[in-house]
């Protein structure tokens, strides 16, 4: 008998798989697929002996290869099929949600713009309790509401809003309230938080929206500043001139011809408005005129005499400079030791001779980005062109043009360059004009000094004694502020060897040391249970002057001081 092999099976089996596979192959139309290929499984668990099958193998396995092929592909088709539905529904149902998140945000955004809807206020002047000057400034400019024909007549434009500013609680924004309820208009009470969205386009959005509504605008010009009312203005609405605008504002028949025929500008008003109306470049510049005379400032004569002829001559007499082909002054620089009264000086200047006055600290200029420095130097000089005439005061100027080396091309080389740029502008210059100050003019860039420029250095120095009797003088109102003992003689004390080395600041510590040592002397001698009782004069003796030398010390040391002449017989060269 013939072995048979390990991997031979029973014919008998092999003849019933070979009969499943026949029916399979007739009717596999009607099977389904996932069990053809489970029964395509089983078929290849079965192992045949090459030898046996391989004619058998080559006559029908093409034809059963076939039909799994076909079957394989029509499930794939439909596994196809069914994952782009599934994702079709997916995408349909995203698209679902997104548009009913977006409408969800439309109505949400609608609902908050009704939020600010047009409301009438019943608030009237009568509930505002506060400053009466406010409300008459108020009134005046709410005239044309009720009669444009004023306006009209004078061929001007009537005032188109006010801004409202002061401490918080003041009731800005109940005279606002106040304000619509007067004239009968309606208001939109807007947070100007709420405009501000960090969607691009949208805060614009929302302010053309509520710019097509009638808004009350209390963000434009004229200004109105509310005070925290005081005791006298407790009682609202008592002065006849007030009585009379809310009158006139409450009419609502126009004005007759005759009324307005009498109606005209005079000089008068033009004063009245100059002393009330701002400039907006001013604004910006924040210009002031000082109010610094040279009253306030002690000594420093010859220092005077300079500045009149630099600053205050080309002003009062700008004929004279003309008829000898004089050219104004370009600068002055101002140099010295800390405290001796370069600042003073400049407001002083500046207040006698009316021009405005803007105040520069030379590190305020500087900034860590690049180009930023530059453009505030250029914005200074803007601002004094503006204000003009006008006197740019450059304080520490030492710190914005320090010397620059031969390699340098850094930050502070591009800001001198900058400055040099616009002091050379100002060549064309319609009265503005520059002043500097620094206790290290030793550093300063050369190129700053040269004529054209800061033409001019002054070199203001520790004042001599009897300086220092004038500065004394004028710093105690003579005597009478603070109210000085019989027994202090300030020229004693100006001439006195501790008061040496002192500067104009040092002088003014010494006397605010005295004044408070006479205050404790005073307020200790007083019984605790008497602090109400009026307080009498309190006078400052010698004995609270001789207190005040223990603790106030010289600003400039001996070593400074040698640096300091020094530098005086260089500039005086």
């Amino acid at each position: 008998m013939k072995s048979r092999s390990a991997y031979t099976v029973d014919p008998r089996l092999k003849h019933r798989v070979h009969q499943v596979k026949l029916k399979l192959y007739w009717d596999y139309h009607r099977v389904n697929s996932r069990d053809i290929i489970n029964i395509s499984r089983v078929d290849m668990s079965v192992h045949v002996k090459k030898d046996q099958n391989a004619a058998w193998g080559a006559s029908r396995g093409s034809h059963h290869r076939m039909c799994f092929q076909k079957q394989r592909d029509s499930s794939k088709l439909e596994k196809e099929k069914t994952s782009k539905s599934g994702k079709l529904k997916r995408a349909k149902k995203n698209k679902h949600d997104v548009e009913a998140e977006i409408a969800a945000g439309v109505q949400a955004k609608k609902s908050k713009n009704k939020g600010h809807e047009l409301q009438f206020s019943a608030v009237k002047f009568e509930d505002f309790g506060g400053s009466e000057e406010t409300l008459e400034e108020v009134c005046k400019l709410l005239i044309h509401t009720r009669h444009p024909e004023v306006y009209q007549r004078l061929g001007v434009v009537p005032p188109r809003g006010f801004l409202l500013h002061g401490p918080p609680g003041c009731g800005k924004t109940l005279l606002a309230q106040a304000v619509a309820g007067e004239v009968g208009l309606p208001m939109l009470k807007v947070s100007a938080p709420e405009l501000v969205s960090g969607v691009s386009g949208e805060s614009e959005q929302k302010l053309r929206e509520l710019f097509e509504q009638a808004i009350v605008r209390v963000t434009l010009r004229p200004q109105i500043s509310l005070d925290v009312p005081d005791d006298p203005y407790s009682s609202c609405c008592q002065k006849a001139d007030l009585e009379q605008l809310l009158s006139l504002l409450k009419r609502n028949e126009a004005l007759s011809e005759e009324q307005l025929s009498g109606l005209c500008v005079l000089m008068s008003d033009f004063r009245t408005s100059l002393a009330r109306v701002q400039p907006s470049a001013k604004r910006e510049g924040f210009a002031t005129v000082p109010d610094v005379t040279w009253e306030d400032v002690g000594a420093l004569q010859d220092i005077r005499e300079e500045l009149n002829m630099a600053i205050m001559a080309p002003i009062n007499n700008p004929e004279h400079f003309r008829a000898l082909g004089l050219n104004t002054p370009a600068g002055v620089l101002l140099a010295g030791p800390p405290g001796c009264g370069k600042t003073l000086l400049a407001k002083a200047v500046a207040n006698e001779s009316g021009l405005n006055f803007i105040s520069v600290k030379g590190p305020e200029l500087l900034n860590m980005y690049v180009g930023e420095s530059e453009r505030a130097v250029r914005q200074v000089f803007q601002r004094g062109r503006n204000s003009a005439p006008c006197v740019i005061f450059f304080d520490e100027i030492d710190a914005l043009c320090p010397r620059r080396s031969e390699h340098e091309s850094g930050a502070s080389a591009r800001v001198v360059n900058q400055l040099l740029t616009e002091m050379d502008g100002m060549g064309n210059r319609q009265q503005v004009f520059m002043m500097a100050a620094t206790n290290r003019p030793d550093i300063i860039d050369p190129a700053v000094l040269r004529p054209g420029r800061l033409d001019k250095t002054l070199y203001v120095g520790l004042p001599p004694p009897a300086d220092r009797h004038a500065i004394l003088v004028t710093i105690t109102k003579n005597g009478t502020k603070p109210l000085l003992d019989s027994d202090v003689n300030l020229e004693e004390i100006a001439h006195d060897a501790r008061c040496e080395s002192f500067t104009g600041a040092d002088l003014s510590a010494l006397v605010r040391e005295a004044c408070v040592n006479a205050l404790r002397v005073h307020l200790s001698s007083r019984p605790a249970q008497a602090h109400t009782e009026p307080v009498k004069d309190i006078r400052v003796s010698r004995i609270h002057f001789e207190d005040a030398f223990k603790k106030v010390r010289p600003s400039v040391s001996k070593k400074d001081q040698i640096m300091y002449e020094k530098l005086k017989e260089t500039l005086t060269r």
